[in-house]
């Protein structure tokens, strides 16, 4: 509960209170769910009462019909959708995640016409995502590139990924053979984003669905300087538009309709994917930010009753140096 923490700090800050609703497993065990009671209790006068952990994972959202789509209901519509997932978005074992997804937008626009904001950490690299997902990203990359050239060249060059080569009936192995490592981590970026925009395009023109800055950092074996960084950080804003009616009598006049260019919000997922901020390099390049981020999280750490005395010394050593290469 480390991330309600700092959020609960935050919104204190500016006089808010925080309300929220979370999905956590590992709070299943007994040794978990005590953990998470006392938490609760430390920071409860910065959330508000009625916020709830609930101990399950977010898969139980595929279904509308679930006593835990029922929790969304209740405690919805958000401002903030936060799934911050240890693998990928798109992962063998909960293959069911964009079902997730889905029907947490479905719910968001259904019940809400305020801005929101989608947050993502999801494991991006080849060998993490479920190879049956891709074809349904390549197709909506494929899509955008033969209507737009330019779309079709900028992507080409970032991910080193030929569309002209994919068709269905491709082996997806064999035409992205050219494109691992840090080029597909941008290539499934690009594809998650095009994904999302025609999710709500196809469906529904009423609103906006643009990323935002995002960034990528390196997690386990990808831990070095030599390494591509293959976890991703996105962030998506949600705006509705206004939509006008119609006076068939012609009594009175209707408004122009809202214009929403989809090729525009496409070359927007390449902008922002191309511009990923490398938070490993940025850390290591700034050593104030370094000394200031180890005692800051030593401070939140200690809060939550971790013991800290040799967390400088452990942050040092998983240091990535890049000027060391």
């Amino acid at each position: 509960m480390l991330d309600i923490r700092v959020l609960a700090h935050l919104c204190n800050e500016k006089g808010l209170q925080l309300k929220c609703l979370g999905f956590d497993e590992e709070a299943r065990d007994r040794t978990s769910q005590t953990e998470v009671n006392i938490s609760r209790n430390e920071i409860s006068n910065n959330i508000q009462p009625g916020s709830v952990i609930v101990t399950d994972n977010i898969s139980v959202l595929k279904s509308t019909d679930s006593q835990g789509f029922n929790y969304i209901r209740g405690h919805g519509p958000f401002d903030i959708v936060n799934l911050d997932l240890c693998g990928s978005i798109s992962c063998i074992n909960f293959p069911d995640n964009h079902q997730v997804l889905h029907n947490l937008c479905e719910y968001q626009i259904n019940n809400s016409r305020e801005k929101w904001l989608l947050f993502l950490t999801t494991r991006a690299e080849y060998e993490q995502v479920n190879v049956a997902h891709l074809p349904h990203y390549l197709k909506c990359l494929k899509n955008n590139s033969e209507s737009n050239s330019l779309f079709g060249q900028r992507l080409v060059e970032m991910s080193n990924w030929d569309f002209t080569r994919y068709n269905e009936s491709v082996n997806v192995d064999e035409v992205l053979v050219g494109c691992r490592d840090r080029e597909f981590v941008k290539l499934f970026a690009a594809g998650f984003g095009k994904w999302l925009i025609q999710l709500f395009y196809d469906t529904n023109n009423n609103w906006l669905v643009e990323m935002l800055d995002s960034c990528w950092y390196r997690v386990e074996n990808n831990q070095t300087p030599v390494s591509f960084p293959n976890m991703l950080s996105l962030a998506f804003l949600f705006s509705p538009v206004n939509v006008p009616i119609n006076d068939k009598s012609g009594l009175s006049l209707k408004n122009p309709e809202p214009h929403i260019n989809e090729q525009s919000l496409a070359m927007g997922i390449l902008d922002q994917t191309e511009r990923f901020r490398d938070i490993d390099q940025e850390v290591d390049a700034d050593p104030h930010l370094w000394s200031s981020l180890v005692e800051e999280n030593a401070i939140l750490l200690k809060t939550a009753r971790y013991q800290v005395d040799l967390y400088p010394q452990w942050a040092e050593e998983k240091r990535i140096r890049f000027d060391a290469n």
